[in-house]
């Protein structure tokens, strides 16, 4: 099994122990900017999030481990190879509703696409709600309507199927 790789997710950067250069490596195609520590544990700063990432399954290497934590924190695994941990309301349901309510829009006027757990609560705030063909078998359930794969352009053709109708 390879290693864990967590990161510290704060307000203005992102924080990872520097021992493994394949995962830094990968990491850039998420983080557009991140410190690396000799030692994260000693980290001492604000922690908005921490995401931990598994090369060959975060569903089956991480949650597992982490599970228990679910009455206290949000815990979703946000990708295949993605978990993450943070307040309960820290989730873009959550956001979402807040924008809702803040611009008046109603859920029969949202439209949102999902692929992983980290989106199901936002699917339940619109009526318009998608999962994409690759998606997780849980969002696909919650999710009221398909769109084609993220790398498949699922959500622009949606948009444009949706323009083209005005």
């Amino acid at each position: 099994m390879r290693a864990l790789h967590p990161v510290l997710c704060g307000k203005n950067n992102a924080y990872i122990n520097g021992n493994s250069d394949d995962f830094t490596s990968k990491l850039r195609e998420y983080y557009s900017d991140f410190s690396i520590l000799n030692d994260i544990a000693s980290f001492d700063g604000e922690v908005l999030k921490i995401a931990i990432y598994h090369f060959e399954s975060s569903e089956k290497h991480i949650y597992p481990l982490v599970n228990h934590l679910e009455s206290e924190l949000k815990v979703k695994v946000s990708g295949e190879n993605w978990l993450d941990i943070s307040h309960m309301n820290a989730n873009k349901g959550y956001a979402l509703q807040h924008i809702q309510e803040k611009f008046g829009i109603s859920r029969q006027e949202t439209m949102v696409f999902g692929d992983y757990n980290n989106d199901l609560e936002m699917l339940a705030m619109a009526d318009f709600s998608f999962a994409m063909a690759n998606a997780h078998p849980n969002v696909k359930q919650a999710a009221k309507y398909r769109a084609d794969s993220n790398d498949n352009n699922g959500v622009e053709k949606i948009l444009e199927l949706m323009l083209s109708q005005t």
